[in-house]
């Protein structure tokens, strides 16, 4: 063993030069990977919340939106009272008093303020309810699928919401949109 120690060398200056060189190639490009696929990750974990907030709110609008109108009294109290392409406000009898209350509990609405999707809760109470939005698209329907324009003639209402998504941190890719739509039959005797 004492042989082999005293008759080397070591590496040569050119060699620890080479050596140093592949190694930090091979990090770098670890590096880089690294960075691509954390980005990667971050823009689809993003995507899938993004998706995840639509959709709930989505459904949250459908559900709502079918009770626009609904009067088991018969007192035509109830119904659209403003209809919108990115703003809707309706009334429903949800205690079957046959009046419409002044609180949150019979009067509903959701608009797009910006780029954030807000639910009315009566009287003059908006609250933001998912920012980040890009477009809320509403088309109102009669009972035979053509688009109306009169409140009193609504009986379904199609939803398009559209919202961007983080980019994972880059800054040259274009913020993904995510779109998501349903629609909500009127629950209502008069249809």
């Amino acid at each position: 063993m004492r042989r082999f120690l005293a008759n080397s060398n070591g590496l040569t200056l050119m060699e620890l030069l080479v050596v140093s060189a592949v190694l930090s190639t091979i990090g770098l490009m670890v590096h880089e990977t690294t960075r691509v696929q954390s980005g990667a990750f971050r823009r689809e974990s993003a995507r899938t919340v993004t998706q995840g907030e639509l959709r709930v709110w989505l459904g949250r609008m459908v559900s709502d939106i079918r009770q626009a109108g609904y009067d088991p009294t018969d007192s035509n109290a109830f119904g659209f009272t403003a209809i919108d392409s990115d703003e809707i406000r309706f009334t429903a009898d949800v205690n079957r008093d046959g009046i419409v209350d002044s609180g949150a509990s019979e009067s509903f609405g959701y608009r797009l303020n910006g780029d954030s999707l807000e639910r009315w809760y009566g009287g003059t109470s908006w609250r933001t309810v998912v920012s980040g939005l890009q477009s809320l698209q509403l088309v109102y329907k009669d009972s035979n699928g053509n688009a109306v324009t009169s409140a009193r003639d609504v009986a379904m209402v199609e939803i398009v919401l559209a919202a961007h998504t983080e980019t994972g941190g880059l800054p040259t890719l274009g913020a993904p949109v995510v779109t998501r739509s349903a629609a909500a039959e009127i629950r209502n005797d008069l249809y």
